[in-house]
This record gives structure tokens, C-alpha cells and sequence, in this order.
């Protein structure tokens, strides 16, 4: 199934409370498909901080992305961090 999604393709994720899949995420990972456009229904968790740390994604559509209790996400909030470098 993974290797069904093409690289650039936009993919649509569940909130983690509604059983986000993670052996796919995995999956997704070990494909390497990359310059994904996430489009998180409503928002987005460790799926699509993990998909980030992988280094495939290109975009982000979601109202938020939280670990929960566990904090913020370190991936996304490290890709959208302003650069200090001059």
C-alpha cells in the first residue's frame, strides 16, 4: 500500500485518536517517497512528525500538531523554526 503513494502525492492523515495506522508510517518511511503535501483531519501528531524526521515532507495543511501529553512536536517545530544563520 505504501508503495501506492507516488512521490509529490497529497495525503490526507486522521487525528491519532482515530487509530492512525503506524505500521504504514513505517511503511511510507521505508518506501522513501518523498515531497509530500500532509493534509491533517483535523490535526496532526507523532505520524506526521515522524514523516518529517524522514525528511518527506514538503507541506503541512492541519489547525495544529501536538504529542499530546508528551509536548510539541520536535520535528515540525524545528522545521519551522526561523533560521538564525546569516
Amino acid at each position: 500500500m505504501a508503495g501506492a503513494i507516488a512521490p509529490g502525492s497529497r495525503v490526507a492523515l486522521p487525528a491519532e485518536y482515530a487509530g492512525v495506522s503506524m505500521a504504514m508510517t513505517r511503511a511510507m518511511i521505508a518506501c522513501g517517497h518523498g515531497d509530500l503535501h500532509l493534509v491533517c483531519v483535523p490535526t496532526g501528531g507523532l505520524q506526521v512528525d515522524m514523516l518529517i524526521g524522514a525528511g518527506l515532507v514538503s507541506c503541512v495543511e492541519t489547525s495544529a500538531l501536538s504529542l499530546g501529553e508528551a509536548g510539541g512536536a520536535p520535528r515540525f517545530n524545528e522545521a519551522v523554526k526561523p533560521s538564525t544563520k546569516p
